[in-house]
Parts: C-alpha cells; structure tokens; sequence
C-alpha cells in the first residue's frame, strides 16, 4: 500500500492491481466528472505512504495496488503500502463504513489524514473516483491495454472531501466493447447483469449470478429433469412436453420446481459468495400455457405474469431466512409487460421491467418518460405493487448511424427518479456498431451519475479518444446530433430518424477526412476506420441498380479497411479471425449485387425497382423444405393453426427504397388444398409487425379462389406505403383458414413499386397498409 499526504492529514487510498499505466504529456484538463468542493492539495507526494487495515480484504489490497501504481506513473513517487498503522509523515488509509449500498463511498479527512471508506465495494470506488474524478485518469475503451494518467509535478494532486452513493445497484450497457477486459469494465465502474461480463473478487466481485436471463430451462433442463419428472413441464394438450428454450415454459405450480432453483441458486453462492440477484425468469419464447388445473386457476386470475411471479415467490421464500440480502428477478417482458391484477411480488422478488414490445425500432429515439401510453404507464402500474425493479432498454441498431446519447441519458434520470435498483441497456451487442466504444463509455458514466452532462461527456471521448482525427470525428457525430434534433422538434413519437442525402455525403466526407488525416498514425487509424466501416455497412444494406456503382466501390473499401485494421463486422463464430467471420456477410454483400446487376440465379423481379424478399429469417410454424420446383430450391410449408407461419425480415428492403414509397406486396405460392372450403374463404394471410409497436400493422389475406389452381402462380396482398425506409420489422404469413390436410407453400415475397404495377384492376381492388 501507498501512503499520501495533504496538508497534514492521513488519507488511506487503495489501487488496483494489474492496471498498466499509459501517460499524457499534459496536466488533465477541466471535466464534466471533475468533483465541486474545496480540493485540498496533496504538498509533497513523497511524504506518503498509502496505509490498509492488518490483513486487509483481496479488493482493499488490490485497490491499494492500483492507487500506488497510478501515482508512480503520474508523479514518479513509489509510496509504500502498509498494514495497520503508517511510518511516513502522511498517510491515505482505508476504512470500512455502513453505506445505504455497498458500492458507495466516501473520502473524507479526519484526524490529520484523508480516509477513503465504504462498503464491500466502497474501497475500490473511492480510489477510481480519486483517479478519474479528482486527477483526470482515463480509460476511454476495451482497445486501450490500460488508463492513461496524465503526468504531473509532485505537488499537484489534490483532492475534493464527499460521498457518493450510485442510484444504481447494478449497471451495464450491453455489448461486446465491454466485454473480455475485467480492468476496463471495473475502471469505469460497471457493475453487470449479464454473464459476458464477470467481475472478479479483487474488484469487489459482480452482484449479479450466472442465472441472468430466461433461466428455466438453465435451471431446469428437459435432458436432466423431464423423465424423472415430468410434473416439472407444462402439460398441453393432456400430456406433459419439454419444449426447451425455445417451444416452452415450466409448470409454474409444480412441487418441488422451487426446490430446484433454491438449489440451484445455493451452488452458485457457494462460488461466487458475492452474488445477490439471481434470475427466475421465463425462456424467450411464446409457447407459455401450461394448462394444468393449478396454473390455469391463477392464470384466469392473474394472467400469465402472475403465474410467472407466483414462481418467484415461491422461490424467494425458499431462500428468504437463509439469505436475507438475496434479490430474485423475474421478468415483465413481452406477454408479461402488464402487470397482474392483484398479486404481489414478494419483498426479495424484483421485477424486471423489459418492454421490447414498445423499446423497438424508432420507438428506441423516445425516452421513457414520453411513451405516456405505454411503457410509462406500465412501469407506474409496477410501482404501485412493487418498489423493486430492474430496467432493460433496448439501443439495438446495428451498425447504422444511432445518435441516442440524449435518449439514454434522459432514462438515465428517469429510472432514478423511478427508484430502479438496476439498468441494462441492450445494444446489438454480437456486431459492430456506429460509435459504439463512445456509447458504452459515455453510458457507463451515464448509470454512474445521470447528472453528469452528457454533451461534455461525448466532447470528451471524441477528443481524448480519436486523437489527431478529433476535429472531423467532432464534426461526424454533430452530423447525427443535428440530425436527432430535427426528429424531436417534429414531435413524431415513434417515427424514425431520416438522413438526408446531404447529411450523407457530409458523414461520408467526415470520416474520410479523419482516416486521412491520421496518416500513420496506427492507432487514430485503425478507430476512424472501425467507424467508417460501421458507416459503409450501412450503405451496404441495400443495393437498388441505379446504386451498383457506389455499391461496388463501398464493397472494396469496407474490405480493405477490414483487412488492414483487422476488423470483424461481427463477434459471432468463436475463435475465428476476423477474415473468417466477415466472409458470409462479404459473400451476401456480393450475392445484393448481383442481383441488383441482374446475374444469374436471383429472384425473378417484376421490375427494375422492385424488390424480391427470398431470405425467410425466421422459422415459426412452417417447415422448411427441400422443393425442386421452387426458385431456390428450397419453399417454406405452411400448414393450418399457424399464426406465424414465415417471417420475413424487411429491414433490407426498406433501408434501400424510397421514402413515402407506395408498394404492392405479392408472393410466388403453389397449393395443396384437401379439405371442402368456400371460395371466398381467407386461405393465406400477409401481416406487418414494425419494431417498437405493441401490436402488429394490420395486413390482408386471399381467399382460396386466390390460389394458383395447379403448380405456383403469384397471388397479391395489400398496397404498402413506407413512410420511412430506416426501420426494422417482418412480414408474417398466416394459415387463416387452411384445414388440416391443407397446404400452402411459399417461394419469395416480392415489393413492386406501384408507379412499376401494369394491372389496374389488381391496384385498386388491393387495401393500402400504412407503416
């Protein structure tokens, strides 16, 4: 341990260890995080020493090593670290305090030295509060192998006396720059939820279990439990399934289902003692009803939440006396966003509150506190049966130009003010994304302390991060925020921000003058060229054949930067290079322009603008099936009872066409019906669902006298009208009236603008959908 003194007075300060140390030339300029008070001046370094209990805690001995190893690299002072009681003059010395959390700290003089207490965690923020707060210590991004300090005289620190206590007992901006580097997460006070990111002890250790998100099935796997005990699984349909993670839920009434996740629980903290939240909460999927006389009692009641709830309680009172301080999460998330009409979570439950329903697609540019309708009303209808929440919010634009900073920053005090205990913000986290390594570090300042100026916050990590390209990466990002400003200013909830063709080329021109710019300078370089990679990736979401030229061009570029920097435009696929993983998306890349180019084996079009939609993403209720006779060779089979038979991802087709464009949607279909039906029945439904809606567009259907009589033919749906061509969503089909023994297969969804559309009778008999 180090020893330090001010003006007299004993301060105890922990470091950290395994902190590398870089240094700036120059004294750390004024900031946002720059502590008000008076600062008292710590005169001569080299009368300290750095002082720690008698056999101090692995977090306390670690935080001394941090805060000794940082002044030696600001001051050049190699101050000693000593147990119990100090041999210098000075000292910086530890104690341990009850706080209202643990994570909280203070730093306060007393008896002629300066003390930096806390709880359990308290330590350690107190010394990374003094490092980045008090002396301007940085750690900008994961792509930096340590914090830069900057280099001062020996008599130049000094600190400000207070406390400070997060609002947030946990906290985490969801995405993989955060991940992989244990020392940059905990420098900059991230506190996870998730299991990407594991805190270790000589940090204080993470709150958070490996039991974090739709843990039934972690918990309670089919492959362990289902034939031992089957009572464990819903019953459906008069027998018991193991639908997994992905086709099912639990018997949320079953005996003995709560021992299992007490259990479960118990071995965790057996090695990780410093969890406190663990998850009871559902799997990612729809398949929910478990229709056993017990669960179906409280769901007519209380709705499917409360027998989710009803879950977690019991658990929670499994584990109440034992573990007192145990926080047990279960979610609000989808079908469960509403929440029951009378029952409670108990007082060691936690909801989490995830409204994905509502926090998609533009609805991602409104803040919280607006969506009045929806997710604010929700949340104070939570608060009115429980005081204990955690948030999840969703940023989850890939790649594309996001500028939410003032949106997570107005959450930020809203969930405060709301009294979360937790916040979880989700980016598209597996892929690169626009100024992503600036959003993570500016919103884990943000959950720290949402007073903290978020401009001032961004001014700063363009400027300490891009280095000599500062000036045109400032220009790029007011680009985005002037762009953001013209979206609130119309007032239009859940409308999309729209770029124009100027705002563009300026983009474009920024980043190209900052690559420039760095020269060889590899560092500077290799960060401008990570954005403008995530730039140009949006440019290649679409190709239209009047942009092949410029598509070709971006295509070469984003390979070069990709090679030179080695970036991956993906952090899916393991251990594979950055070649590896970037050669699917560089293959489908070169498939768009193909196509736009008319080469051989794409989709037929009806038109030059129209646009054939011929890659189903995801697989509900169809079966995909290997099918000669289909373009592809391959058709999707959808039979009766299918509410989402196919999904079709649009995201494509929008970010390439016009805006306010007027669309007929048709699809290639062939059928075989067995079973009687009117001719005027509705035989196959076409539907919308826009990302951040509650509830889907609607859509239309055809009738069975729509149906190709033998072999595929074309049948025609609706009239689309896009009102903006950056959003993200599906297509769905629906079986409608099909029968058992009917089938429907599909070969590929086809856009045909409508100024393109030669058959007037079709227009006009065809509904217009709005989205």
């Amino acid at each position: 341990m180090t020893r330090m003194m001010l003006n007299g007075k004993i301060m105890v300060v922990l470091a950290m260890m395994g902190f590398a140390v870089g240094i700036f030339a120059s004294d750390a300029p004024a900031s946002v995080l720059t502590p008000v008070g008076d600062r008292i001046p710590l005169a001569g370094i080299d009368e300290y020493s750095v002082v720690v209990p008698a056999s101090p805690s692995l977090t306390v001995r670690t935080s001394a090593d941090i805060l000794t190893n940082a002044i030696f690299k600001m001051t050049g002072e190699a101050l000693p670290i000593e147990e119990g009681t100090g041999s210098r003059r000075f000292a910086l010395s530890f104690d341990a305090v009850q706080m209202d959390c643990d994570q909280g700290y203070r730093i306060s003089a007393k008896d002629g030295g300066i003390v930096l207490a806390g709880g359990r965690r308290g330590p350690f923020y107190a010394v990374v509060a003094l490092l980045e707060e008090d002396w301007g210590c940085r750690w900008f991004a994961r792509d930096c192998d340590a914090p830069t300090f900057p280099k001062v005289s020996k008599d130049a620190l000094a600190v400000v006396p207070r406390e400070y206590v997060p609002p947030f007992l946990v906290r985490e901006p969801l995405h993989h720059t955060t991940w992989g580097n244990a020392e940059f997460t905990a420098f900059n006070r991230l506190m996870p939820l998730s299991f990407y990111v594991r805190m270790p002890e000589r940090y204080g250790g993470g709150v958070f279990s490996r039991f974090f998100a739709h843990t039934y099935s972690e918990v309670v796997p089919g492959e362990k439990y289902f034939k031992t005990h089957p009572e464990f699984f819903p019953l459906v349909n008069g027998k018991r399934y193991d639908g997994g993670a992905d086709r099912g839920q639990l018997c949320f009434t079953a005996p003995g289902l709560d021992d299992v996740f007490a259990s479960a629980f118990e071995e965790e903290f057996r090695k990780n003692p410093h969890v406190r939240v663990f998850g009871v909460t559902a799997n990612d999927n729809l398949f929910s009803t478990c229709e056993c006389p017990g669960c179906q009692q409280i769901i007519a009641r209380e709705g499917l939440v409360g027998a989710e709830i009803h879950l977690a309680n019991r658990v929670a009172r499994k584990v109440r006396s034992a573990h007192p301080d145990w926080i047990l999460n279960t979610w609000a998330y989808s079908n469960t966003q509403e929440p029951p009409p009378t029952m409670k979570p108990d007082a060691n439950v936690a909801m989490f509150y995830a409204p994905i329903l509502d926090r998609s697609g533009a609805n991602e540019f409104v803040p919280w506190r607006r969506q009045k309708r929806t997710v604010a009303r929700q949340l104070d209808a939570w608060l009115e049966r429980t005081p204990n929440f955690i948030v999840w919010d969703y940023a989850r634009r890939p790649y594309a130009p996001f500028p939410n900073f003032d949106v997570i920053a107005d959450n930020a005090r809203y969930w405060r003010e709301k009294g979360a205990i937790g916040a979880l913000i989700q980016a598209h986290e597996f892929s690169l994304n626009s100024l992503d390594s600036m959003k993570s570090w500016v919103f884990m300042k943000l959950l720290w302390n949402p007073d903290w100026d978020v401009h001032a916050l961004m001014d700063e990590f363009v400027d300490g991060y891009y280095g000599v390209a500062a000036p045109a990466m400032r220009e790029y990002v007011q680009v985005h925020m002037g762009a953001y400003r013209r979206l609130v200013k119309t007032g239009k909830e859940g409308r999309d921000i729209l770029f124009t063709d100027e705002e563009w080329a300026g983009m474009r021109g920024c980043l190209a003058r900052a690559y420039k710019v760095c020269k060889g300078e590899a560092l500077p370089a290799a960060r401008v060229a990570r954005e403008l990679c995530a730039f140009l990736h949006e440019q290649l979401k679409s190709c239209r054949p009047e942009m092949a030229d410029r598509f070709e061009r971006d295509l070469a570029t984003i390979r070069e930067l990709t090679t030179r920097h080695d970036i991956s435009l993906t952090v899916s696929g393991g251990s594979r290079s950055a070649a590896e993983r970037n050669k699917p998306i560089f293959e489908k890349w070169e498939k768009r322009l193909a196509a736009a180019r008319g080469g051989e084996g794409v989709l037929p079009r009806y038109s030059i603008g129209s646009f054939p939609m011929g890659d189903r993403t995801v697989w509900i209720g169809a079966e995909r099936i290997d099918d000669r006779s289909a373009i592809s060779g391959k058709s999707a089979k959808m039979g009766a009872k299918m509410d989402w038979g196919v999904q079709w991802d649009f995201e494509e087709l929008m970010s390439g066409q016009e805006n306010q464009g007027e669309y007929v949607l048709r699809a290639r279909v062939r059928a075989e019906i067995n079973a009687p039906h009117r001719g005027d029945d509705l035989a196959l439904g076409l539907h919308i669902s826009h990302s951040g809606r509650g509830e889907p567009y609607p859509g239309a259907a055809i009738s069975f006298n729509d149906l190709p009589k033998e072999g595929w033919g074309f049948v025609y749906f609706f009239k689309a009208f896009m009102y903006t061509p950056s959003g993200s969503g599906v297509f769905y089909n629906t079986s409608e009236m099909l029968a058992p023994g009917d089938f429907v297969y599909l070969d590929y969804i086809e856009a045909i603008p409508v100024r393109d559309f030669k058959d007037k009778d079709v227009l006009d008999r065809l509904p217009t959908v709005v989205f």
